[in-house]
């Protein structure tokens, strides 16, 4: 692709794999998902520093984080492997609390109900983009994007 590129006067700066569960490994580690996790991500690493592009991993988090009162997913929710840790610069993970909020509704009644609506409808739009590793800056990290309706829902910075 890299090359394809080239010949097109374009230069090639980032991969998105969007489903890791969709890559495949070697048969090295066949039926050992963890280490077969392990070779995807050095590989993936490896691709990133040879061609010198950003490479962006999706990834699911483990379904501990349902079990827990405070829903933001931390570097221990990352699905099958620490390795997805190791090798990344950056991990970036994602949290709306409407999201959980909205569900949690749907079983509430009375006092409790309406609480939550309150909340629901205060937090609608918002997002927090979580940043628990990031190797070459300041570490830990939260930026909240708050969505504003008089902005017609555009975000903005907090």
């Amino acid at each position: 692709m890299q090359r394809r590129m080239e010949r097109r006067g374009q230069q090639l700066r980032v991969v998105f794999v969007d489903y890791l569960k969709q890559v495949r490994a070697s048969d090295r580690y066949k039926g050992q998902r963890v280490y077969e996790i392990g070779e995807i991500t050095a590989g993936l690493r490896d691709i990133a520093k040879r061609l010198g592009i950003c490479v962006v991993l999706a990834v699911q988090l483990n379904r501990g984080v349902e079990s827990r009162e405070d829903k933001r997913p931390t570097l221990a929710d990352l699905r099958e492997s620490g390795d997805i840790e190791n090798d990344a610069d950056v991990v970036l993970m994602v949290y709306r609390e409407a999201y959980y909020l909205r569900r949690d509704l749907r079983n509430a009644s009375g006092d409790k109900a309406e609480e939550m609506s309150l909340r629901l409808e205060g937090c609608e739009n918002d997002l927090e983009i979580l940043v628990p590793k990031n190797r070459n800056g300041d570490g830990e990290a939260c930026v909240r994007l708050i969505g504003e309706v008089a902005n017609e829902g555009a975000p903005t910075l907090a």
